[in-house]
């Protein structure tokens, strides 16, 4: 029989508030999802609080992790962050539990970690993190090696392995270019 209109909201509500075990039906969704994502190289990873779920009198409600392809706008895969968690310690299982054989992970500067960056890599992927005051080392290390170089008199210049690539991109009536720069000498020196 072919109905002429959808169900109504309530029904949803219902079927999926109380007739489905969202633990069952969560890793199926994120497989359908992950193959309709599976052509997209680029993930970024985010955290965010989902509105309405703070109760009076709470400072915090239901914050989720998730992994999605910015391109089609497909969350692949989300974690509920506990009560006594955070989106670091949430984010190893999360990424394991996706296919990133030759994508590109980006996220948060909170994810400027080792560990995560050497989990992506063993997956098959890369990453591209923000570095800030939450890695103070690293900051400066990247600041001295692609900042001005000074060189001592007699000496010769610091030979580098970097690549460059420049886009301009016209957005809001504004001209912007971004110059993306990559260098594999800090790889054995950062923490």
């Amino acid at each position: 029989m072919k109905r002429e209109q959808m169900p109504h909201a309530a029904t949803y509500r219902r079927v999926l508030g109380s007739g489905l075990d969202v633990n069952e039906v969560e890793p199926e969704m994120g497989l359908f999802l992950s193959a309709c994502g599976a052509t997209e190289e680029a993930l970024a990873m985010d955290g965010k609080s989902l509105r309405g779920t703070v109760a009076n009198g709470q400072t915090r409600g239901v914050y989720l992790l998730a992994v999605y392809a910015p391109t089609s706008g497909l969350v692949l895969r989300q974690v509920e962050i506990g009560a006594k968690e955070n989106e670091l310690s949430a984010a190893p299982a999360l990424l394991d539990s996706l296919d990133l054989s030759s994508r590109v992970v980006t996220g948060d500067a909170l994810f400027t970690q080792r560990h995560l960056s050497q989990q992506i890599v063993e997956a098959g992927a890369d990453y591209v993190w923000k570095a800030k005051d939450n890695q103070p080392t690293l900051r400066a290390a990247i600041a001295r090696l692609f900042g001005p170089e000074q060189v001592p008199r007699g000496s010769g210049t610091l030979k580098t392995d970097f690549q460059s690539t420049t886009a301009h991109h016209k957005r809001s009536g504004r001209l912007e270019t971004l110059t993306l720069t990559t260098s594999c000498l800090l790889n054995a020196t950062t923490d």
